[in-house]
């Protein structure tokens, strides 16, 4: 078995896999925003009116890393259904080229059938990647709120500081991202699910 490559999935598996990482998305999300949202002012030097603000941090930074991780998920679950989308277009152009050389009435039903059948196939992959589209968007949300927020001085998650492809090299340099803009923010997402990917290779 060659490390860094995996078995290559059957378009029902690639299907599944897609559906139920859609389907983790909200909990996922939801339990990031739940872990942010509620986290105690803490001043510069660590000092906050909660006892237990550094506990919550930390546990705002596991959800992150759990976000992450599903967000690594969900764009290898795309890509692997953009795989699909091609492969079921390119199967439609070939039958209706087919069909169309046909003379026989029994072959332009079977034809007729299996471009029908294709189609759907189609759709239905076409309808999965706009969803995994949607799930990542909503993920980088969530992430672009959450990641901003770190404790004084408290330890970094252990991917904070790897060094992504793209020039993003500590977590001061990824907040500068979330603070300039929608562009910035997209070469965050691409950083941050290589610090993951090379965290688990």
């Amino acid at each position: 078995m060659i490390i860094g490559h995996r078995k290559p999935r059957t378009p029902l598996e690639i299907r599944k896999a897609a559906e139920a990482a859609i389907a983790a998305t909200p909990r996922v999300v939801e339990n990031l925003l739940r872990t942010t949202r509620r986290l105690p002012k803490v001043e510069a030097n660590g000092e906050s009116d909660c006892p237990f603000a550094e506990k919550l941090y930390l546990e705002k930074q596991e959800a992150e890393r759990s976000v992450i991780q599903h967000q690594s998920t969900l764009q290898e679950c795309l890509g692997d259904v953009e795989q699909q989308v091609a492969r079921c277009g390119n199967n439609l152009v070939v039958i209706s080229a087919g069909q169309t050389a046909l003379h026989q009435d029994e072959l332009k039903r079977e034809f007729t059938h299996a471009e029908a059948s294709q189609a759907t196939e189609y759709h239905h992959f076409v309808s999965l990647r706009e969803q995994l589209q949607q799930a990542i968007a909503s993920v980088e949300q969530a992430l672009a709120e959450s990641l901003p927020q770190q404790y004084p001085g408290g330890a970094r998650p252990e991917w904070w500081g790897l060094t992504g492809p793209r020039g993003v090299t500590s977590g001061d340099e990824v907040e500068h991202l979330l603070a300039l803009g929608p562009v910035q923010k997209k070469e965050l997402s691409s950083a941050v699910r290589d610090m993951v990917d090379g965290e688990r290779g």
